[in-house]
């Protein structure tokens, strides 16, 4: 299906430092500064809705730095309930899909200093 409201979601969230390891899902936890890159925890972004590129916010690079981001990627809960074990009509169950990530660094306008 490629229902925004049932299908599979995505939420990107970048931490100041590494994030640390919780449990033994090794689910990331910020133990610092946390900010949303694409969507929020409360509403993660439709996968099907980035065909075309999107601009990561709050991603300003400095010479040297990293980038510490988490991907998570959900379906929302609650949306495939059946009624007398009859699946609801558009059910994602049984289907599958294959995610690609490409990430494109842009370089900004040199600039320069007298020192």
């Amino acid at each position: 299906t490629t229902s925004a409201a049932n299908g599979l979601q995505v939420w990107i969230q970048k931490c100041s430092i590494a994030y640390t390891a919780v449990g033994s899902t090794g689910a990331g936890t910020c133990s610092a500064t946390a900010t949303d890159v694409l969507g929020t925890t409360g509403t993660p972004i439709p996968v099907n809705t980035l065909a075309t590129p999107q601009v990561l916010n709050n991603l300003v690079k400095t010479a040297g730095s990293i980038s510490f981001l988490k991907i998570a990627i959900s379906l929302p809960a609650g949306t495939e309930v059946t009624a007398d074990g009859v699946l609801p009509g558009g059910t994602i169950q049984g289907l599958t899909t294959t995610l690609s990530w490409t990430f494109t660094e842009q370089q900004r306008t040199a600039t320069s200093t007298n020192t």
